[in-house]
């Protein structure tokens, strides 16, 4: 009886996660890339598939979670719900995170790459050869990304389509968008492509910096932001772990549900706030 039980929960628990990872997917856009990404590429993560599958785990350990850990039917829908969307928006946060440290790693290769592309120049090599050495001495990401740009040019294709493909790829690299326009630009009209590439890695450079820089100065509000989020979760879920008693009727009873809603509300327009301080554009 209870390995029934344990089975019909297990079902539950998946059925109740697919059904909300649904919805939620359909109301941010169900063909929507995976952070910006067309095929995962994240550090972690080499496809969307795998995004996919990751979500999906978190999501079911959620729904089970909630299936044994609340009493009454009602509650268990609230917390279901409550905890799959923090899970949701969670994961969505962690994702951007990895694709943020994979963008850093990606942008310092375009900085040596230009500077690679440029001395290769210099040295008497055609721009077809130097993205050829760029693709043997710089590590991925970048390499990846040049081998198949490569790829594609010698199945036919042009420069200018492999760079705007390249470009798509990889959207918020304002870097990059500077680095192919530029080497565009220039095979197209002409001129010291050398030169130029010298000072498009001098401007990589310095967008660089000023983005550490950018960083540093806001790093005590990024971090005030994410302890003032996380820290009211972190509290409820001790309470709930060291003193049932105590906490049970703050999420048994309609007046403790409705203060958890009304801090969680709070809590989202403080982090919201916060971000949209320290966020500078540059």
């Amino acid at each position: 009886m209870n390995g029934m039980l344990l089975i019909v929960a297990i079902m539950a628990s998946l059925t109740g996660a697919i059904i909300v990872y649904l919805i939620l997917q359909s109301l941010s856009g169900v063909v929507k890339k995976e952070a910006g990404t067309p095929a995962g590429n994240i550090l972690y993560f080499k496809t969307k598939e795998q995004i996919f599958y990751f979500k999906m785990i978190v999501y079911i350990l959620v729904a089970a979670f909630v299936y044994f850990a609340f009493g009454p039917v009602l509650n268990k829908l609230i917390m279901f719900i409550f905890l799959e969307g923090v899970a949701y928006v969670g994961l969505r946060a962690f994702i951007n995170s990895l694709r943020e440290k994979w963008l850093d790693i990606f942008e310092a290769q375009l900085e040596d790459a230009a500077h690679l592309l440029a001395n290769s120049l210099k040295a008497g090599l055609g721009f077809m050869q130097g993205l050829e050495l760029v693709a043997d001495q710089i590590e991925s990401p970048f390499r990846d990304k040049i081998r198949a740009m490569l790829r594609d040019v010698r199945l036919g294709g042009t420069l200018k389509d492999a760079f705007k493909k390249l470009e798509e790829e990889v959207p918020e690299s304002e870097s990059l968008k500077t680095f192919t326009s530029a080497v565009v630009i220039q095979l197209q009209t002409g001129g010291n492509l050398s030169e130029v590439l010298d000072h498009v890695a001098e401007t990589i450079t310095l967008r660089r910096k000023l983005k550490r820089r950018i960083q540093a100065l806001t790093a005590e509000g990024r971090l005030s932001a994410y302890v003032i989020t996380v820290l009211p979760f972190f509290l409820e879920f001790m309470l709930w772990l060291t003193q049932r008693d105590l906490f049970s009727p703050m999420i048994n009873t309609w007046p403790g549900l409705l203060i958890n809603g009304v801090c969680f509300v709070l809590i989202i327009i403080a982090f919201v706030w916060i971000k949209k301080i320290i966020t500078i554009e540059y």
